[in-house]
Protein backbone atom coordinates (compact mmCIF):
# COMPACT_ATOMS: atom_id res chain seq x y z
CA UNK A 1 0.00 0.00 0.00
CA UNK A 2 1.18 3.40 -0.73
CA UNK A 3 -0.58 6.61 -0.53
CA UNK A 4 -0.63 10.50 0.36
CA UNK A 5 -3.49 12.03 2.38
CA UNK A 6 -3.52 15.20 4.27
CA UNK A 7 -3.31 14.94 7.88
CA UNK A 8 -6.84 17.12 8.68
CA UNK A 9 -8.55 14.28 6.88
CA UNK A 10 -6.73 11.30 9.20
CA UNK A 11 -7.09 13.63 12.29
CA UNK A 12 -11.08 13.52 11.12
CA UNK A 13 -11.54 10.25 10.48
CA UNK A 14 -9.47 8.82 13.58
CA UNK A 15 -11.75 11.27 15.37
CA UNK A 16 -14.77 8.84 14.19
CA UNK A 17 -12.90 5.61 15.26
CA UNK A 18 -11.65 6.59 18.36
CA UNK A 19 -14.91 5.92 20.12
CA UNK A 20 -14.93 1.98 18.50
CA UNK A 21 -11.58 1.31 19.84
CA UNK A 22 -11.41 -1.32 22.37
CA UNK A 23 -9.09 -3.16 23.43
CA UNK A 24 -10.96 -6.12 24.61
CA UNK A 25 -12.34 -8.56 21.97
CA UNK A 26 -13.00 -8.97 18.83
CA UNK A 27 -9.81 -6.06 17.66
CA UNK A 28 -8.06 -5.53 20.93
CA UNK A 29 -7.67 -1.92 19.71
CA UNK A 30 -6.40 -3.01 16.23
CA UNK A 31 -7.78 -0.87 13.38
CA UNK A 32 -8.00 -1.89 9.87
CA UNK A 33 -7.01 0.52 7.36
CA UNK A 34 -7.23 0.15 3.33
CA UNK A 35 -7.21 1.40 0.30
CA UNK A 36 -10.11 0.83 -2.85
CA UNK A 37 -11.38 3.21 -5.91
CA UNK A 38 -8.95 6.07 -5.23
CA UNK A 39 -10.36 6.23 -1.44
CA UNK A 40 -9.21 5.28 1.94
CA UNK A 41 -10.70 3.71 4.26
CA UNK A 42 -10.44 2.85 7.96
CA UNK A 43 -12.51 0.19 10.37
CA UNK A 44 -12.71 -0.61 13.44
CA UNK A 45 -15.20 -2.62 15.40
CA UNK A 46 -16.28 -3.11 19.14
CA UNK A 47 -18.80 -5.32 21.25
CA UNK A 48 -21.48 -2.53 20.70
CA UNK A 49 -20.73 -1.76 17.28
CA UNK A 50 -18.55 -1.05 13.94
CA UNK A 51 -17.33 2.18 12.16
CA UNK A 52 -16.03 2.72 9.05
CA UNK A 53 -15.14 5.93 7.53
CA UNK A 54 -13.38 7.24 4.55
CA UNK A 55 -11.89 9.75 2.71
CA UNK A 56 -10.03 11.22 -0.82
CA UNK A 57 -6.40 10.10 -1.48
CA UNK A 58 -3.66 9.62 -4.00
CA UNK A 59 -3.61 6.17 -3.74
CA UNK A 60 -0.32 4.87 -5.73
CA UNK A 61 -0.69 1.17 -4.96
CA UNK A 62 -3.79 -0.43 -3.28
CA UNK A 63 -3.58 -2.58 -0.04
CA UNK A 64 -4.91 -3.15 3.71
CA UNK A 65 -3.05 -3.71 6.53
CA UNK A 66 -4.39 -4.20 10.33
CA UNK A 67 -2.44 -1.66 12.97
CA UNK A 68 -3.00 -0.56 16.30
CA UNK A 69 -5.36 1.97 16.72
CA UNK A 70 -4.57 3.83 19.57
CA UNK A 71 -0.54 4.17 18.48
CA UNK A 72 -1.34 5.36 15.18
CA UNK A 73 -4.35 8.02 16.83
CA UNK A 74 -0.93 9.49 18.38
CA UNK A 75 1.17 9.20 15.15
CA UNK A 76 -1.68 11.68 13.24
CA UNK A 77 -2.13 14.04 16.52
CA UNK A 78 1.24 15.38 15.59
CA UNK A 79 1.71 15.52 11.95
CA UNK A 80 0.12 18.75 9.86
CA UNK A 81 -0.07 19.04 6.06
CA UNK A 82 0.40 16.05 3.43
CA UNK A 83 1.52 12.91 5.06
CA UNK A 84 2.99 9.94 3.04
CA UNK A 85 1.95 6.16 3.91
CA UNK A 86 3.76 3.17 3.11
CA UNK A 87 3.35 -0.26 4.03
CA UNK A 88 3.40 -4.24 3.16
CA UNK A 89 3.17 -7.44 5.32
CA UNK A 90 5.41 -6.00 7.85
CA UNK A 91 5.28 -2.39 8.73
CA UNK A 92 3.43 0.44 8.23
CA UNK A 93 5.58 3.90 7.80
CA UNK A 94 3.90 7.43 8.26
CA UNK A 95 6.56 10.42 6.70
CA UNK A 96 5.42 13.69 8.10
CA UNK A 97 7.83 15.23 9.63
CA UNK A 98 10.44 12.27 10.36
CA UNK A 99 9.18 8.83 9.80
CA UNK A 100 7.05 6.38 12.05
CA UNK A 101 7.04 3.22 11.70
CA UNK A 102 4.84 0.67 13.62
CA UNK A 103 4.43 -3.16 13.26
CA UNK A 104 1.52 -4.92 11.15
CA UNK A 105 -0.52 -6.74 12.83
CA UNK A 106 -1.51 -10.43 12.19
CA UNK A 107 -5.14 -9.93 13.17
CA UNK A 108 -8.58 -9.61 10.76
CA UNK A 109 -11.23 -6.88 11.25
CA UNK A 110 -14.34 -8.62 10.80
CA UNK A 111 -16.76 -7.77 8.28
CA UNK A 112 -20.73 -6.63 9.72
CA UNK A 113 -23.28 -7.97 6.76
CA UNK A 114 -24.97 -4.89 5.29
CA UNK A 115 -28.59 -3.93 7.11
CA UNK A 116 -31.46 -3.90 5.20
CA UNK A 117 -34.74 -2.70 5.99
CA UNK A 118 -37.21 -0.03 7.15
CA UNK A 119 -34.99 3.22 5.96
CA UNK A 120 -35.54 7.15 7.23
CA UNK A 121 -33.30 10.21 5.98
CA UNK A 122 -32.87 13.21 7.96
CA UNK A 123 -29.97 16.01 7.48
CA UNK A 124 -26.78 15.48 10.44
CA UNK A 125 -27.24 18.97 11.22
CA UNK A 126 -31.10 18.26 12.84
CA UNK A 127 -29.95 14.51 14.06
CA UNK A 128 -27.01 16.30 15.50
CA UNK A 129 -28.51 18.73 17.36
CA UNK A 130 -31.38 16.40 18.55
CA UNK A 131 -28.90 14.53 20.13
CA UNK A 132 -27.20 17.17 21.75
CA UNK A 133 -29.95 18.33 23.26
CA UNK A 134 -30.92 14.30 24.92
CA UNK A 135 -27.73 12.93 25.26
CA UNK A 136 -27.49 14.26 28.82
CA UNK A 137 -30.17 11.91 30.17
CA UNK A 138 -28.77 8.63 28.18
CA UNK A 139 -28.30 6.22 31.50
CA UNK A 140 -24.85 4.99 32.01
CA UNK A 141 -26.19 2.25 34.36
CA UNK A 142 -25.58 -1.21 33.03
CA UNK A 143 -27.75 -2.72 35.05
CA UNK A 144 -30.79 -1.27 33.12
CA UNK A 145 -29.37 -2.25 29.62
CA UNK A 146 -32.48 -0.63 27.66
CA UNK A 147 -32.18 2.78 29.30
CA UNK A 148 -28.20 2.75 28.24
CA UNK A 149 -29.52 3.45 24.71
CA UNK A 150 -32.04 6.49 23.04
CA UNK A 151 -35.75 5.19 21.39
CA UNK A 152 -35.67 6.47 17.96
CA UNK A 153 -39.15 6.85 16.75
CA UNK A 154 -40.53 8.20 12.80
CA UNK A 155 -43.79 9.23 12.05
CA UNK A 156 -45.41 11.54 9.68
CA UNK A 157 -42.23 13.68 8.63
CA UNK A 158 -41.02 13.77 12.39
CA UNK A 159 -38.12 11.59 13.89
CA UNK A 160 -38.09 11.90 17.65
CA UNK A 161 -35.11 10.76 19.99
CA UNK A 162 -36.28 10.09 23.48
CA UNK A 163 -33.49 9.10 26.69
CA UNK A 164 -33.98 8.13 30.65
CA UNK A 165 -32.02 7.28 33.20
CA UNK A 166 -34.87 7.35 35.97
CA UNK A 167 -33.87 10.98 37.07
CA UNK A 168 -34.52 12.93 33.79
CA UNK A 169 -36.03 12.33 30.53
CA UNK A 170 -35.53 14.20 27.24
CA UNK A 171 -38.00 14.17 24.03
CA UNK A 172 -36.18 16.26 21.21
CA UNK A 173 -36.97 16.14 17.29
CA UNK A 174 -36.45 16.67 13.97
CA UNK A 175 -37.69 16.12 10.22
CA UNK A 176 -37.37 13.37 8.61
CA UNK A 177 -38.47 11.44 5.19
CA UNK A 178 -38.97 7.80 4.87
CA UNK A 179 -40.81 4.65 6.74
CA UNK A 180 -41.93 4.77 10.17
CA UNK A 181 -39.64 3.19 12.47
CA UNK A 182 -39.12 2.59 16.15
CA UNK A 183 -35.40 1.25 17.68
CA UNK A 184 -33.44 1.56 21.03
CA UNK A 185 -29.97 2.60 19.71
CA UNK A 186 -27.26 2.02 22.01
CA UNK A 187 -26.02 5.49 23.58
CA UNK A 188 -22.24 4.98 22.23
CA UNK A 189 -23.60 3.98 18.56
CA UNK A 190 -25.82 6.82 18.50
CA UNK A 191 -23.03 9.43 19.87
CA UNK A 192 -20.62 8.26 17.05
CA UNK A 193 -22.70 9.15 14.22
CA UNK A 194 -24.45 12.18 15.05
CA UNK A 195 -20.82 13.63 16.34
CA UNK A 196 -19.02 13.22 12.85
CA UNK A 197 -21.81 13.49 10.28
CA UNK A 198 -20.89 16.63 8.31
CA UNK A 199 -23.94 18.94 8.78
CA UNK A 200 -24.87 19.92 5.95
CA UNK A 201 -25.10 15.76 4.55
CA UNK A 202 -28.03 13.26 4.87
CA UNK A 203 -27.81 10.30 6.82
CA UNK A 204 -29.73 7.20 5.90
CA UNK A 205 -31.09 5.02 9.36
CA UNK A 206 -31.66 1.74 7.80
CA UNK A 207 -32.98 -0.97 10.54
CA UNK A 208 -34.00 -4.86 10.18
CA UNK A 209 -35.61 -4.41 13.70
CA UNK A 210 -32.71 -5.95 15.28
CA UNK A 211 -29.86 -4.22 14.02
CA UNK A 212 -29.19 -0.14 12.91
CA UNK A 213 -26.85 1.47 10.07
CA UNK A 214 -26.61 5.09 9.69
CA UNK A 215 -24.87 6.15 6.36
CA UNK A 216 -24.00 9.33 5.82
CA UNK A 217 -20.74 11.12 3.81
CA UNK A 218 -17.39 9.59 4.73
CA UNK A 219 -18.90 7.51 7.61
CA UNK A 220 -21.14 4.32 8.19
CA UNK A 221 -21.68 3.16 11.91
CA UNK A 222 -23.70 0.10 12.13
CA UNK A 223 -24.50 -2.64 15.36
CA UNK A 224 -26.77 -4.32 17.04
CA UNK A 225 -30.16 -3.08 18.74
CA UNK A 226 -30.96 -2.88 22.77
CA UNK A 227 -33.76 -5.47 23.19
CA UNK A 228 -36.39 -5.14 25.77
CA UNK A 229 -39.28 -2.73 26.51
CA UNK A 230 -38.51 0.93 26.30
CA UNK A 231 -40.80 3.00 28.79
CA UNK A 232 -43.29 4.27 27.74
CA UNK A 233 -42.48 8.00 28.22
CA UNK A 234 -45.90 8.87 27.57
CA UNK A 235 -47.43 7.81 30.07
CA UNK A 236 -44.65 9.55 32.15
CA UNK A 237 -45.44 13.03 31.32
CA UNK A 238 -47.86 15.28 32.86
CA UNK A 239 -50.60 16.53 30.71
CA UNK A 240 -51.33 19.26 32.90
CA UNK A 241 -49.81 21.75 35.16
CA UNK A 242 -50.96 23.97 38.14
CA UNK A 243 -48.00 26.40 37.82
CA UNK A 244 -45.49 27.65 35.05
CA UNK A 245 -42.79 29.75 34.84
CA UNK A 246 -41.31 31.26 32.36
CA UNK A 247 -37.44 32.57 32.91
CA UNK A 248 -33.72 33.20 31.54
CA UNK A 249 -31.62 30.85 30.76
CA UNK A 250 -28.46 32.31 31.27
CA UNK A 251 -29.71 33.94 34.43
CA UNK A 252 -30.75 30.76 35.82
CA UNK A 253 -27.38 29.22 35.26
CA UNK A 254 -25.75 31.78 36.61
CA UNK A 255 -27.44 31.55 39.74
CA UNK A 256 -26.90 27.68 39.76
CA UNK A 257 -23.34 28.27 39.24
CA UNK A 258 -23.06 30.93 42.26
CA UNK A 259 -24.85 29.01 44.29
CA UNK A 260 -22.00 25.71 44.04
CA UNK A 261 -20.05 26.67 46.79
CA UNK A 262 -23.53 25.51 49.09
CA UNK A 263 -24.76 22.95 47.13
CA UNK A 264 -21.13 21.14 46.51
CA UNK A 265 -22.02 18.36 49.14
CA UNK A 266 -25.86 18.13 49.06
CA UNK A 267 -26.43 19.25 45.11
CA UNK A 268 -29.97 20.58 46.41
CA UNK A 269 -31.47 23.62 45.55
CA UNK A 270 -34.92 25.01 46.64
CA UNK A 271 -36.95 26.93 44.45
CA UNK A 272 -39.72 28.97 45.14
CA UNK A 273 -42.35 30.59 42.61
CA UNK A 274 -44.30 33.20 43.88
CA UNK A 275 -46.08 36.02 41.70
CA UNK A 276 -43.70 36.96 38.91
CA UNK A 277 -40.41 36.35 41.42
CA UNK A 278 -38.16 33.31 41.59
CA UNK A 279 -36.21 32.86 44.71
CA UNK A 280 -33.39 30.33 44.35
CA UNK A 281 -31.63 28.83 47.58
CA UNK A 282 -29.10 26.34 49.24
CA UNK A 283 -27.73 25.97 52.41
CA UNK A 284 -25.44 23.68 53.88
CA UNK A 285 -22.49 23.40 56.52
CA UNK A 286 -20.18 25.52 53.94
CA UNK A 287 -22.17 27.85 53.01
CA UNK A 288 -26.14 29.50 52.63
CA UNK A 289 -27.29 31.24 49.19
CA UNK A 290 -30.19 32.56 48.13
CA UNK A 291 -30.79 34.50 44.77
CA UNK A 292 -34.12 36.64 43.44
CA UNK A 293 -35.07 36.25 39.83
CA UNK A 294 -37.83 38.16 37.76
CA UNK A 295 -40.02 35.79 35.80
CA UNK A 296 -43.49 35.59 34.52
CA UNK A 297 -45.75 33.18 36.27
CA UNK A 298 -49.66 31.81 35.98
CA UNK A 299 -51.03 30.01 38.25
CA UNK A 300 -50.17 28.33 41.69
CA UNK A 301 -47.24 29.60 44.15
CA UNK A 302 -44.96 26.29 44.89
CA UNK A 303 -41.82 25.85 46.68
CA UNK A 304 -40.07 22.70 44.77
CA UNK A 305 -36.60 21.55 45.01
CA UNK A 306 -33.99 20.19 42.61
CA UNK A 307 -30.51 18.64 42.09
CA UNK A 308 -28.90 21.34 40.75
CA UNK A 309 -26.40 19.06 39.00
CA UNK A 310 -29.64 17.62 37.07
CA UNK A 311 -30.98 21.05 36.81
CA UNK A 312 -27.80 22.79 35.36
CA UNK A 313 -27.31 19.54 32.67
CA UNK A 314 -31.34 20.46 31.39
CA UNK A 315 -30.92 23.62 30.60
CA UNK A 316 -27.65 23.50 29.27
CA UNK A 317 -29.35 20.72 26.67
CA UNK A 318 -31.88 23.27 26.29
CA UNK A 319 -30.08 25.72 24.88
CA UNK A 320 -32.56 28.95 24.32
CA UNK A 321 -32.80 32.85 25.70
CA UNK A 322 -35.69 31.35 27.57
CA UNK A 323 -37.45 28.53 29.15
CA UNK A 324 -40.94 27.21 30.43
CA UNK A 325 -41.08 25.43 34.39
CA UNK A 326 -44.03 23.36 34.27
CA UNK A 327 -44.85 22.02 37.96
CA UNK A 328 -48.09 20.55 39.79
CA UNK A 329 -46.61 20.14 43.60
CA UNK A 330 -43.63 19.53 45.44
CA UNK A 331 -43.47 15.86 44.85
CA UNK A 332 -44.49 15.48 41.00
CA UNK A 333 -42.29 15.64 38.45
CA UNK A 334 -41.10 18.92 36.70
CA UNK A 335 -41.31 19.75 33.11
CA UNK A 336 -38.82 22.64 31.53
CA UNK A 337 -39.21 23.31 28.00
CA UNK A 338 -37.62 26.08 25.81
CA UNK A 339 -40.27 28.76 25.02
CA UNK A 340 -42.02 28.43 22.13
CA UNK A 341 -40.26 24.78 21.39
CA UNK A 342 -41.23 21.43 21.33
CA UNK A 343 -38.70 19.24 22.66
CA UNK A 344 -40.18 18.29 26.51
CA UNK A 345 -37.41 17.77 29.71
CA UNK A 346 -38.45 16.21 33.00
CA UNK A 347 -36.50 16.61 36.15
CA UNK A 348 -37.86 14.42 39.46
CA UNK A 349 -38.00 16.84 42.06
CA UNK A 350 -36.29 15.64 44.93
CA UNK A 351 -38.26 15.41 48.59
CA UNK A 352 -37.34 17.47 51.37
CA UNK A 353 -38.26 17.48 54.71
CA UNK A 354 -38.28 21.56 55.69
Amino acid sequence: MKLSVHASELSRMMKAISKCIDNRPPTNGAIEISTKDGHLIIRSVNTQFAVTTGCDADIYEDGAVVVDGKTFGGIISRCSGLCDIKADNKSFTVQNFGRTRLPVLDKEIPKLDPVTGEEVSVMASGLFRTYDRIGYAISHDETRIILTGALLESSSGILKMVSLDGFKLAVEQTECTGSDISAVVPGGLLRVICENASGDALVRIITDGKRIMFKSTGIVVAGGLLTGQYVDYGKVLPQAFKTEVVFDVNKMKTVLKSAKIATVKNNLVRLRITENLLTIATRSEAADFDAEMDCETSGDSVDIAFNDQYLMDTLNAINTEYAVMKLNSPTSPGIICGKDEGGVHLLLPVRTTA
